[in-house]
């Protein structure tokens, strides 16, 4: 999916202006629709938040058994027809209730469906608290560690990184009246490993 994003660079920037034009900028983003492992049958995916004593927080997404889980509630929504997001990604951490914006949330997935972005751009529900985080594999367990901040020290050179977030900017308003706005590809942000390579 690390091209994904900009090979759909308009529904990229119409959906971004629409969340911003509608003033959810603080509470929405748009999240890029990947996937790291296969889940057993009965299995989510959640993140939970976990603080050490002498070190920043840090997430980590492992998969688990909804009814084991305290406090769940959906993160990542994907768009479905008829107007519907559906939670595929799951968070114990507080954050904004989808239901105070059912209008939005069903134009939102009504156009994701009509620019054929169902499975590039999902809806995203902002956590407290939240920052730029790098993400990284834990294979054995299936699981994913997101570290705050972008820790170059820990990549290996030449290591691919890809953007799975953006927030919606004013820069984005322009295009939110949908399909046909947007005049060409919309720059997106690239990241630079040690060896000076871009992606």
């Amino acid at each position: 999916m690390h091209t994904a994003a900009a090979e759909n660079a308009e529904a990229h920037a119409i959906l971004l202006g629409m969340i911003y034009v509608h003033g959810l900028a603080d509470q929405l983003s748009l999240h890029l629709v990947h996937k790291h492992f296969d889940l057993l049958e009965g299995r989510v995916m959640v993140y939970e938040t976990f603080e050490g004593r002498h070190h920043p927080g840090f997430v980590l997404s492992s998969p688990r058994v909804p009814a084991k889980c305290n406090n769940l509630r959906g993160l990542y929504f994907q768009a479905r027809p008829l107007g519907k997001m559906v939670a595929y990604k799951y968070t114990t951490a507080p954050g904004v209730d989808l239901s105070g914006h059912v209008h939005f949330v069903a134009k939102f997935a009504k156009m994701v469906i009509q620019l054929g972005a169902e499975n590039v751009f999902a809806l995203s529900v902002k956590v407290p608290a939240q920052g730029l985080f790098t993400e990284f594999e834990l294979p054995d367990s299936g699981s994913t560690i997101l570290v705050r901040g972008a820790p170059t020290w820990l990549l290996e050179e030449g290591t691919q990184s890809t953007s799975t977030d953006w927030m919606a900017t004013q820069h984005y308003s322009k295009y939110a009246s949908g399909p046909g706005s947007v005049p060409g590809i919309v720059q997106l942000s690239c990241s630079t490993t040690r060896s000076g390579k871009h992606y």
